[in-house]
């Protein structure tokens, strides 16, 4: 049988998998709003295209690739 994220996850000891989880809602709650603050940002300093912006872009692919995740889809 071939091991996935769930079957690994159903393995662990509670307190291991409860920290899992609780660590991955941490990040998915933040991604979101750090990534529309950081946009924000640059347009109030007067950017249209600044450094803050480029960061927003890479929060942006961060919560594309936790969409992805098979790990949170098992939590």
């Amino acid at each position: 049988m071939k091991a996935t994220v769930q079957t690994e996850l159903d393995r662990l000891p509670p307190a291991m998998r409860n920290k899992i989880q609780k660590l991955a809602y941490q990040i998915s709650d933040a991604l979101k709003p750090l990534a529309l603050l950081l946009e924000s940002a640059d347009c109030e300093l007067g950017y249209a295209a600044g450094p803050l912006l480029e960061e927003h872009l890479t929060f942006c692919e961060m919560l594309t690739l936790l969409e992805k995740s098979k790990l949170t889809k098992c939590l």
